[in-house]
C-alpha cells in the first residue's frame, strides 16, 4: 500500500484556532473565501473506482504565500487566490490579482505571479492535473489560454466546495471513493469559479448589444429587422454586427435560430402540440421549412425527435 504524506497547515493569523472539525465561515457574494481546514495531499496514486476524465494529481494549500513564482510547469494547474493581492504576468500582459481570483499555469508557458512586494502575502489553494487533461479541460470550457486569470464575483458556491474538499483531504485513512469524490469536487470548484467570473463593466455599445440579446431571448419567434434594431439602440449596422459577434460569438440570425430550435425541442417533448403548431410558435410560417431546418440542426425530423425523447425518464411510456 502506498504511504501517504499528510501536510496539515494551520492558519496562524486573525482567524482563530483551527478546530478539529474544520470550522468554516461561509461568505456572501464578493467577499474573501476561507481555506480553514485545507491540507496538502497528493492524489495521483489513490485508486479510483469511477475514474473521472479530470483526475486530480495534487491539491495544495499555502495560507501565507510570500514569494513569486516563475516556472515552466509540466502540469495543468489552477491556483485559487482566496485572499490577498498581487499580480499575474504572461506574454507581456499583466493582470492585477485580488482574492478571490483564479490563476492558471500549463505546459509551454512561463507565467510569473505572486503577492504584492514589500512583505505582501496571499492565501492560495492549488489543484494540479496531468498535462494530458488539458485538451479535455479546454473542450469543457474550463481551460482558456486567452483568459488565464479571472476574478470571482460570487463565493457561496465556491465556499461549499472548499468545505467538501477540506473534509476529503483531512481523511488520513482515505476512505473508499475519496479520490473519486475529490476529482468531482475539484471539477465543480473550477466550474463554479468560471460561472461566477466577474466581468468588467460593459461599455455603451456592449451594453446595447446585451439589451438586444435579452430582447431576442424573450421574442425569438418574432421576425427581426436587425438594421432597425441597431438604429433603435443608436448603433450603425456595421458596429452592431462587429460587437455582436465579439459578445455572442455568432451572427444574430444564427443566435435566433438556435433559440427557436431549443424552444422547438422543448415543445415537442413537453407538449402535445402538432409539428405545425410548434413551427408557428417558434416563428416559422411554413411547417415544411421548419422541419428541414430542424432536421439540419438536430439530425432527425421533429416527429422522430419527439418519439425518441418523450419516453425518457422513469414512469414514462
Amino acid at each position: 500500500m502506498t504511504e501517504l504524506i499528510k501536510v496539515e497547515i494551520r492558519l496562524p493569523f486573525a482567524m482563530g484556532a483551527l478546530s478539529k472539525n474544520m470550522d468554516f465561515v461561509p461568505k456572501s457574494g464578493g467577499e474573501e473565501l476561507r481555506g480553514r481546514g485545507l491540507v496538502t495531499r497528493h492524489w495521483a496514486p489513490w485508486p479510483r473506482r469511477h475514474p473521472s476524465v479530470f483526475p486530480v494529481m495534487t491539491t495544495g494549500y499555502m495560507p501565507r504565500k510570500d514569494h513569486w513564482v516563475r516556472h515552466r510547469f509540466q502540469t495543468c494547474n489552477y491556483s485559487f487566490i482566496l485572499s490577498g493581492r498581487g499580480e499575474y504576468r504572461l506574454g507581456g500582459r499583466v493582470w492585477k490579482v485580488e482574492g478571490p481570483s483564479v490563476l492558471m499555469q500549463w505546459p509551454s508557458v512561463v507565467p510569473e505571479y505572486g503577492p504584492e512586494p514589500g512583505g505582501g502575502t496571499w492565501e492560495e489553494l492549488f489543484i494540479t492535473y496531468p498535462a494530458r487533461s488539458m485538451a479535455r479541460l479546454r473542450a469543457a470550457g474550463l481551460f482558456r489560454a486567452d483568459r488565464p486569470c479571472w476574478r470571482v464575483r460570487e463565493t457561496v458556491g465556491l465556499q461549499e466546495k472548499l468545505e467538501e474538499l477540506a473534509r476529503l483531504a483531512a481523511d488520513a485513512a482515505g476512505g473508499e471513493g475519496s479520490a473519486d469524490r475529490v476529482d468531482r469536487v475539484c471539477e465543480a470548484l473550477i466550474l463554479e469559479s468560471v460561472l461566477a467570473e466577474s466581468r468588467a463593466e460593459p461599455d455603451a455599445v456592449e451594453a446595447a448589444v446585451r439589451r438586444i440579446l435579452r430582447g431576442l431571448r424573450q421574442n425569438f419567434s418574432t421576425r427581426m429587422n436587425w438594421e432597425a434594431v441597431a438604429r433603435a439602440e443608436g448603433l450603425s449596422y456595421s458596429t452592431f454586427r462587429r460587437r455582436w459577434q465579439e459578445v455572442v460569438g455568432m451572427p444574430p440570425s444564427a443566435m435566433q435560430e438556435r433559440l427557436r430550435m431549443r424552444a422547438a425541442c422543448q415543445m415537442l417533448v413537453e407538449t402535445r402540440r402538432t409539428v405545425a403548431e410548434v413551427a408557428e410558435a417558434c416563428g416559422f410560417e411554413d411547417a415544411l421549412y421548419f422541419s428541414r431546418r430542424f432536421r439540419a440542426a438536430q439530425g432527425m425530423p421533429p416527429r422522430e425527435y419527439r418519439g425518441r425523447h418523450r419516453g425518457e425518464g422513469p414512469g414514462r411510456g
